[in-house]
C-alpha cells in the first residue's frame, strides 16, 4: 500500500526543480535582450572601421599612388590612380611592388565589409583588377589620372547596415537607403559616370 506524501513536509527536490528551472528562464531572457545589443555594437563598429578604411586609408593611398607617379600607362609624367591589388602591393604597379595598404584588404570580407576599386576604362564605362593584374589600356589613362571610386559594403545585414563610397574629392558618401548589396560602379553617381558629380549625400559621422 502507498503511503501519501505527509504535506507538513517540506519537499526540497521540488522546490529546487522549479528554482533552476526559473534560473534557466531568467538567463534565458539576459541573453535573449542582450543579443540586438551585441549586434548593434558590432554593426556600429564594423561601420566605423570601414568609413576609417576609406577616408584614411585609401584615399590618402591613391594621392600617394598618383603623385608618385607610379603608374602612368601614357608616359606623360602624371601618375594615374590605382586598383586594389596594386595599392596593397598584390600587384606591380609600373613595375614595382607599392605598400600603401596593409595587406590584410586582400581577405574578403575585412572586419564584415567587402571593399572595391573602380578606374575609368576611357570608354564611359570601370575596370577593376582588385585580385588581378590591371590590363595595360593606355586610352584610358587620363581619365584615371583624374577619377576613381571605392565602394564598401556590408557582406551580411548582420555586420553592417551602411553603404560607403569614396571618389577623388576625398569626400565620404553613403545613400539614405540601398540594398544591403554590391553596388554598380556608377551607383554614386547617380547611374551615370566619372564625369558627373556623385548623387549620394556626404557622410557627416
Amino acid at each position: 500500500m502507498t503511503t501519501a506524501p505527509d504535506p507538513s513536509v517540506a519537499q526540497p527536490r521540488k522546490r529546487w526543480t522549479i528554482a533552476a528551472i526559473l534560473l534557466g528562464l531568467a538567463a534565458v531572457v539576459v541573453v535573449a535582450l542582450a543579443i540586438p545589443g551585441v549586434t548593434t555594437s558590432r554593426i556600429s563598429a564594423n561601420e566605423a572601421a570601414a568609413a576609417a578604411v576609406l577616408k584614411f586609408g585609401f584615399f590618402p593611398a591613391q594621392i600617394a599612388a598618383q603623385n608618385g607617379c607610379h603608374i602612368d600607362q601614357d608616359r606623360d609624367g602624371n601618375g594615374e590612380f590605382a586598383t586594389l591589388g596594386e595599392l596593397i602591393g598584390a600587384q606591380d604597379a609600373g613595375g614595382k611592388k607599392l605598400s600603401l595598404l596593409s595587406l590584410q584588404l586582400q581577405n574578403d570580407p575585412n572586419n564584415g565589409y567587402h571593399f572595391r576599386v573602380y578606374l575609368p576604362d576611357g570608354t564611359g564605362g570601370a575596370m577593376t583588377s582588385d585580385r588581378q593584374a590591371r590590363v595595360a589600356n593606355p586610352a584610358a589613362a587620363n581619365a584615371q589620372e583624374r577619377a576613381f571610386v571605392v565602394y564598401a559594403w556590408p557582406a551580411t545585414k548582420d555586420s553592417g547596415s551602411r553603404i560607403f563610397a569614396l571618389c577623388q574629392d576625398g569626400q565620404l558618401r553613403s545613400p539614405v537607403t540601398h540594398a544591403l548589396s554590391e553596388p554598380q560602379w556608377n551607383e554614386v553617381f547617380g547611374g551615370s559616370d566619372f564625369t558627373t558629380e556623385p548623387a549620394w549625400p556626404v557622410y557627416r559621422r
